[in-house]
């Protein structure tokens, strides 16, 4: 039983004394707070305010690296689903490589065999966005949707746009997916990119240093950490980063994260 007299204080001040511990003892049972401890409103919002700007300053970053980690397990699982069919095909038709075997229509048509497109859309409209495509650094770079003189396209089951290329002006066949679907930013090394299918029969995506040699230059510096975006996707894959949207001195020997 608490005593709620305190020995202390002198007869005539009894009753204040009785108050004054119940009043602690509600505090300290009721409220689980003690008697003279606690913070005033001032400071709750002053600590309010400090997590905000934190929060605000943090939150986009962590937001951005969030969207480019999905940029890279999605980009990973076309490359893997496409490069699988791709050996697949060079097996059952018992060829060393597509480049000088086949047409952009027929490309598609032996990879659909494997990956079941949900839509074919062929030379036709229908399987891209109507817009113009931006480079990895801004300015327009193509309308895929009107430009359909030699490419074929169709849309994965998991709506990822695909798009298949074998013009002789080329030194590689190509395919190019949009991982994003008909959602934005549809730009060149941030949702679209290119994946090569070379004469020696190897599937590459693009801007890996295999094919610095054959174009007789570091395709991932020239054409995605400068320009365009279409050197992107091997660095994507293989680093599992997109950090040249934030710094322009990668390497791939010397420098493979931006920190």
């Amino acid at each position: 039983m608490f005593n709620l007299i305190s020995r202390e204080c002198p007869p005539p001040q009894q009753n204040a004394c009785v108050a004054s511990n119940l009043n602690n003892i509600y505090n300290s049972c009721v409220t689980g707070q003690r008697a003279g401890f606690g913070f005033t409103l001032a400071e709750v919002l002053i600590t309010l305010g400090i997590i905000g700007v934190v929060a605000a300053l943090t939150m986009p970053s962590l937001i951005q690296k969030h969207k480019e980690m999905e940029t890279v397990t999605k980009l990973k699982k076309a490359y893997s689903a496409i490069s699988q069919a791709y050996t697949t095909i060079l097996f059952e038709d018992n060829i060393n490589t597509v480049q000088y075997e086949y047409d952009s229509l027929i490309m598609m048509e032996k990879f659909n065999k494997h990956l079941k497109f949900q839509k074919v859309c062929g030379y036709d409209r229908g399987c891209f966005p109507d817009v113009t495509y931006e480079q990895v650094q801004g300015g327009a770079y193509v309308n895929w949707e009107r430009d359909n003189k030699d490419r074929t396209r169709a849309i994965m089951n998991d709506g990822t746009l695909i798009m298949f290329n074998h013009n002789t002006n080329y030194i590689f066949a190509q395919i190019y997916v949009d991982i994003n679907g008909f959602k934005g930013p549809n730009q060149l090394g941030k949702d679209f990119f290119y994946i090569y299918l070379t004469p020696d029969g190897k599937i590459t995506p693009g801007g890996a240093p295999t094919l610095d040699g054959l174009v007789g230059r570091n395709v991932f510096k020239e054409n995605c950490i400068k320009k365009d975006g279409y050197g992107c996707a091997a660095w994507v894959i293989y680093n599992e980063n997109m950090d040249y949207l934030h710094c322009d001195d990668l390497d791939w020997n010397t420098k493979t994260k931006c920190k």
